[in-house]
């Protein structure tokens, strides 16, 4: 039913949810198919339309609330539930949205306020513990976190990705054993998402163990070649190894799968500076600076590797004669044009 109302006008959608007026599921869904194909006006006005045919019903708190975040509108969806709230409403759902919205407007002592009274209506939910730990770990109240996490992965143990933030919490209270140990855990569970190998690998290279976490992102690319950032992240492993020539072929392969991130082109650009590949490094972070052009570090490194491709380029010449007109290439003198300018 949902793809045959998206090809219809808003008129006719309206009839055709006009014969099931006290559903108020059917509105919300409505309403999100119109906000999707851009009528937003008529998606706001059928989300009302539950207030006035549903007031006081919990499900159309939730459901207008809902809307409003979906649609951008945090600090309305806000100040809807707390009203509802003023008014007696009291259910462990209506709390768990007023924690979500309270935290996107970063209000973070009142959005954790908030999910502590849903889960005194329903503290068997291992979701709204996992919710509860997310707002700890963004507040850095890790030892609370870490309580948070163990009655979730109490509650259900299967769920790899209580067992990824019981690591956080875990590593950021310096406790490597246990995160390394709750990270595996994860993995066991999921095997097959990526995006735990890169997270034990970057938890290994915290503890300066670049052996282990090559091993990890290579079955993070193996599950993901397309990720850029992995390669970044093993790149940055290989020149932690010494291994330059390593880290600077993966960088490059890096920026092949995403040319237009000016963080790669800063991480090859600091990777040639270390190996005084001055020209190249210049090169690399120009083309940083051209697609971020207000990020002052690649415009300080920038005017370093031009500084000191230029002091090369003169002791080169002091070692033999001069040609003739002899200057550094139209590339570079084009990058120290535009430091300049």
């Amino acid at each position: 039913m949902a793809r045959e109302l998206l090809g219809h006008p808003p008129n006719t959608i309206r009839t055709a949810f006009d014969r099931e007026r006290d559903m108020v599921g059917l509105y919300s869904w409505v309403a999100g198919i119109l906000l999707r194909c851009g009528h937003a006006e008529e998606a706001m006005a059928t989300i009302e339309e539950i207030g006035r045919h549903f007031a006081g019903s919990a499900n159309a708190t939730t459901a207008r609330a809902g809307f409003l975040i979906s649609a951008g509108k945090a600090e309305a969806a806000e100040r809807l539930i707390a009203e509802a709230i003023a008014r007696g409403e009291d259910h462990s759902r209506l709390h768990h949205l007023h924690s979500t919205v309270l935290s996107q407007l970063g209000r973070m002592p009142r959005a954790i306020a908030a999910c502590r009274r849903a889960l005194a209506h329903d503290p068997e939910g291992p979701h709204l513990h996992r919710a509860l730990a997310a707002l700890l770990i963004s507040d850095k109240r890790w030892a609370e976190a870490v309580r948070a996490l163990e009655t979730a992965t109490a509650l259900e143990p299967s769920h790899a990705g209580a067992q990824r933030q019981l690591s956080t919490a875990l590593a950021a209270l310096d406790r490597p054993a246990e995160a390394e140990a709750a990270v595996r855990r994860a993995i066991e569970l999921s095997p097959g998402d990526p995006a735990l190998y890169r997270h034990l690998a970057n938890l290994l290279a915290g503890w300066k163990r670049w052996k282990d976490s090559v091993v990890e992102l290579r079955h993070a690319i193996e599950l993901d070649p397309g990720h850029s950032g992995a390669l970044r992240q093993l790149s940055a492993a290989f020149a932690a190894l010494d291994q330059a020539d390593k880290a600077v072929s993966t960088a490059r392969k890096a920026i092949k799968l995403a040319p237009e991130e000016a963080a790669l082109h800063r991480h090859l650009g600091n990777l040639l500076a270390a190996q005084k590949r001055w020209d190249e490094a210049a090169l690399a972070q120009g083309r940083a600076v051209e697609l971020e052009p207000t990020h002052a570090g690649a415009r300080r490194q920038l005017e370093t590797a031009l500084a000191e491709a230029r002091k090369a380029r003169v002791q080169s010449q002091v070692k033999r004669p001069a040609q003739p007109g002899a200057t550094y290439s139209g590339t570079a003198a084009e990058l120290a044009g535009s430091v300049r300018g």
